[in-house]
């Protein structure tokens, strides 16, 4: 087996530190949800034909379409785009979006701190979030 050189190197980065506001609003989640979906899409689009392991693809391409799908919930919930009446979603209130929010970030962060590898067997970090 070739040996593993480890780089310190990021090999995305997600910019939403400076979008974040003194007051968390309905509206605020919305806009973070928004520009998350976006960055996010565009990681996993370059990510899907990278130079990961086949493993690595298929492992972060997973993880990041579970969290922009979680994301992309909260946006359209948040925004009328699904109905909270057809989602029955019997404990709704503005406060859990917010906790929701908090949530799904810890599992981005979760992600974004891991090391993957590339076919070149160098152990990079996966996102930097500023």
């Amino acid at each position: 087996m070739a040996q593993i050189t480890r780089s310190n190197k990021w090999r995305n980065s997600i910019s939403i530190k400076n979008q974040f506001q003194d007051e968390t609003t309905p509206e605020l989640i919305t806009q973070l949800c928004s520009s998350l979906v976006k960055q996010l899409n565009k990681i996993k689009a370059r990510e899907e034909n990278g130079n990961l392991t086949d493993d690595g693809i298929y492992y972060v391409v997973d993880e990041l379409d579970r969290i922009i799908d979680n994301f992309d919930f909260l946006c359209k919930i948040n925004d009328g785009t699904i109905s909270k009446n057809d989602f029955h979603l019997y404990e709704y209130a503005p406060h859990k979006l917010e906790e929701w929010f908090n949530g799904y970030m810890d599992e981005l962060y979760n992600l974004a701190g891991e090391r993957v590898i590339t076919k070149d067997n160098v152990l990079e970090k996966f996102i930097w979030i500023g």
